[in-house]
């Protein structure tokens, strides 16, 4: 398999994985009551999401890193940064499903349950709660986060994974 192809392989296996395991922790927070009992904890809870992310994403470019040493080829900053740019926009890309796949049939309440709650805190009025959780913000959001945070989270981790020469 050519270099191109192993890494292209990679980029995509680790996007896919990525993408698996937020449908997961999204899952498992509906299954222990975050998203129903405890609304009020969903966004602290899926901030630490950060720590399986940033673990994937480093394994993806760690496994880049690898395929070019063994093709003899150098892992700069800038080849770092898009190698972990490049598994988390086929992440992102993949967030819609992700939104799709979660929100009608794992826990179709989800929107009305945390409408209700920003609704009851007065965090929100009704109209304005309805509009931030629907399926289209949620899936505009997952788009703009998915490549802001990809992008960070590359550059910081590119800092600590690329060859020191």
């Amino acid at each position: 398999m050519t270099m191109s192809l192993q890494l292209t392989k990679t980029t995509l296996t680790y996007g896919f994985i990525y993408a698996l395991v937020s449908l997961i922790w999204i899952s498992l927070e509906f299954a222990l009551g975050i998203q129903t009992s405890y609304p009020e904890l969903h966004t602290v809870v899926s901030i630490l999401f950060l720590v399986p992310a940033m673990y994937i994403l480093s394994r993806g470019m760690k496994s880049h890193r690898q395929i070019l040493h063994d093709n003899q080829s150098s892992y700069g900053y800038f080849m770092a940064f898009m190698s972990g740019f490049n598994i988390m926009i086929i992440a992102t890309l993949l967030s819609p499903a992700v939104n799709l796949v979660f929100h009608n049939f794992v826990n179709p309440e989800f929107f009305e349950s945390m409408i209700q709650q920003a609704v009851s805190t007065m965090a929100m009025t009704e109209d304005m709660a309805r509009e931030f959780f629907s399926m289209k913000s949620y899936i505009q959001q997952s788009l703009v986060s998915g490549i802001t945070l990809g992008a960070i989270m590359s550059a910081i981790l590119a800092i600590f994974l690329r060859d020191r020469s």
